[in-house]
């Protein structure tokens, strides 16, 4: 009897830890308490677990029957919850070492290697960064005939905007017009075409300034003191307030671009205005005592309302009145300018800068049936500061062969 009670008094006992542990684990220390949820767990899985299923005898002639085991059941949870970390004691934790600083040198490694991708190219001054100090070396064409067929990809290749670009090309296209001008020393380009066997473009150069030691008759020069010039064929534009000059320099035909000089005060220019016949030519030039005019964004002619060009058509044939004109100008007057173009439009408008005013322009026009006019002079005198003049019809004399010469 006593071995039966203790029995039953370890059952009650254990009973009753199990339901209170359930309910009430904060009165059971935390070793019991463990041990207590092991339990139930394991009485849980009892309780729950599928009773196995008898496989039934075989009787007589009857074909034995094999019954698949049941699958243990699984409860799978749609969105399981991670399971949360286990805190690890700070003594346990392994200490990972901090990366050393980055030297200087590999930050700019880095630096180089992320903007070393190619940028689209945009027209910006920039100080002259390399010299064009061998002229002649390796020319980009070898005549300006060459030069001017060349000229639509040497524009295009450049960093010039689009309208600036369009514009040159059209006043290139007939390989006419222009301004003689000097490239002086230190002028600055920004960019410039080099032949040879493999042409390239050079960006930000300056014009070397090469040494003249002695005279043409011999005589030495004092160093320093003179300095060779590149005689250039010059194009101008005026886009959105900047100037840009494209030049074709005869050394070597090294077609380049650069900036205009700007001033703070707009420059204003001179028109000079008529009627010609469609069809036929204009004969004009400009006599002077102080050699050509300077190169200025005024210098242009437009025909009609077309778009405003480089002079066009320099003609060293011309044979202008240079008597008439000495004798307004005086003896040592020259012409320094002389152009011939066809009309394509009645209306005709040479545009230039105010050093216009001391000069002399000259125009005759020649019509399809072989016919001319006698020159109109414009003198000194007659501009009388004016920005925009007019020539009358009237002015416009049949040449009979008594012309002023």
């Amino acid at each position: 009897m006593l071995l039966w009670g203790t029995i039953a008094a370890v059952i009650v006992a254990s009973a009753l830890i199990f339901e209170w542990g359930t309910f009430y684990p904060a009165l059971f220390p935390q070793w019991l308490s463990s041990r207590i949820v092991s339990v139930r767990s394991v009485v849980r899985y009892f309780r729950t677990a599928p009773k196995p299923v008898a496989e039934p005898k075989p009787e007589g002639n009857k074909a034995e029957i094999t019954v698949p085991p049941v699958a243990e059941p699984k409860i799978i949870a749609s969105s399981p919850a991670p399971p949360a970390p286990t805190p690890v004691p700070s003594a346990a934790k392994k200490k990972v070492p901090k990366p050393a600083p980055k030297t200087q040198r590999q930050m700019e490694k880095k630096t180089v290697k992320q903007s070393s991708a190619p940028k689209a190219s945009v027209a910006t001054k920039r100080p002259a960064e390399g010299a064009w100090q061998h002229w002649g070396a390796a020319p980009y064409a070898h005549s300006l005939e060459e030069a001017c067929q060349k000229a639509p990809a040497a524009i295009d290749g450049t960093s010039m905007p689009q309208a600036v670009k369009e514009h040159f090309k059209k006043a290139l296209g007939d390989c006419k017009g222009g301004t003689l001008v000097w490239l002086m020393p230190n002028e600055p380009l920004e960019q410039m075409w080099s032949g040879g066997r493999r042409p390239h473009l050079m960006n930000h150069v300056a014009v070397a300034e090469l040494p003249v030691l002695r005279s043409p008759d011999g005589r030495p020069y004092r160093k320093g003191a003179v300095a060779e010039a590149a005689k250039a064929l010059e194009w101008s534009y005026v886009y959105e307030g900047e100037t840009y000059l494209w030049d074709i320099p005869f050394v070597c035909f090294n077609e380049s671009w650069r900036f205009g000089r700007t001033s703070s005060v707009a420059e204003k220019c001179v028109e000079l205005s008529f009627d010609a016949p469609v069809g036929g030519n204009v004969r004009w030039g400009i006599g002077s005592t102080e050699g050509p005019l300077p190169p200025s964004s005024c210098n242009a002619q437009r025909q009609g309302s077309l778009v405003w060009t480089a002079w066009l058509g320099e003609c060293d044939v011309c044979i202008p009145a240079l008597g008439y004109i000495r004798g307004i100008l005086g003896s040592t007057a020259e012409i320094p300018h002389r152009y011939l173009y066809p009309a394509l439009t009645r209306r005709q408008t040479l545009r230039f800068s105010t050093a216009i005013w001391s000069r002399v322009v000259y125009l005759c026009l020649a019509y399809a049936d072989g016919t001319q006019t006698c020159g109109v002079y414009m003198r000194p005198q007659d501009w009388r500061g004016r920005y925009r003049v007019d020539i009358p019809d009237e002015l416009w004399l049949k040449d009979n062969g008594d012309c002023p010469q």
